[in-house]
Order: structure tokens, then C-alpha cells, then sequence
């Protein structure tokens, strides 16, 4: 059974875990630090099957005021299964708790799964950046 919850310091072994697999494919990688940061102020879920970390969920509040996901990465292994969907919501279910009314996310222009993920989950697309590495597409999702 997959359970979704906030992350704790021993989860962080098997985030890193899932960091290098997805370094091995992406040019911008994430230092531990950032996820020790994530940590401390409660900005990071994980999902766990078997006591395995099977994915995570990184976010912070930019502006004071806004909450933005900044990392969602789930093993190849264990993509299309719900856990995406699966940690949006309970970040959704956290923020609604703190009074927030959307929160942001964005996705490289050319990632169509990361696109169609963004979609099937509730956000609406909001607009594009150019940034350093490529497009940036922007969503929104709001919180009911």
C-alpha cells in the first residue's frame, strides 16, 4: 500500500536515492542542502511503499504568500501509478489547512508528461517563462 505523508530525516536517504537516478538524466541537480531546507521548514512529502521511498514532493512559498511545487520525482519504476496525483493532494489537503487558495507549479515546455500530468491533475496553464536551460509553462491549481 502506498502511504503519502510529510517527509521525516530518515527519509532523506531514499530521496537522494531518487535524486541520483534522476541526475544520471538532467542537467540541474539539487544539493542535499536544499532538501535539508525542504525539510526543516516542512515543505517536503514523500511516498512510501514497504517502508521504500517510491517518490517526493519539494515546495516552498515564493512571494510570502504563494506556495510553489518546485520538485516532484518519482522513480520510472513506479510512474503512472497515482503517486504524483497522490502528493499533490495531500500538499493541497495541507495548504487548504493553512488558508491558502491555489497553489503554482511549472514544467519545461517540451516535457509532455510532466504537461500531461500538470493537466490531468487540476492545474490550469497560466503562461510560459524563457529560461536559462528553455521554456518554462506555468500552472495553477486552486484549492477548494
Amino acid at each position: 500500500m502506498i502511504n503519502v505523508r510529510p517527509a521525516n530525516e530518515s527519509d532523506l536517504v531514499g530521496i537522494r536515492k531518487i535524486v541520483e537516478e534522476f541526475d544520471e538524466d538532467h542537467a540541474y541537480s539539487h544539493p542535499s542542502s536544499y532538501f535539508d531546507a525542504c525539510l526543516q521548514n516542512g515543505h517536503l512529502f514523500v511516498a512510501d511503499e514497504d517502508s521504500e521511498i517510491i517518490g517526493y514532493l519539494a515546495y516552498h512559498i515564493v512571494w510570502g504568500n504563494t506556495p510553489f511545487i518546485e520538485l516532484i520525482q518519482i522513480p520510472a519504476s513506479h510512474q503512472r501509478k497515482g503517486i504524483g496525483k497522490k502528493l499533490v493532494d495531500a500538499l493541497v489537503q495541507k495548504l487548504a489547512l493553512e488558508g491558502f487558495s491555489s497553489v503554482l507549479s511549472s514544467s519545461e515546455v517540451v516535457n509532455v508528461m510532466g504537461n500531461s500530468f500538470h493537466q490531468k491533475a487540476g492545474f490550469v496553464s497560466i503562461g510560459t517563462l524563457d529560461m536559462v536551460y528553455g521554456k518554462e509553462l506555468f500552472y495553477r491549481k486552486e484549492i477548494v
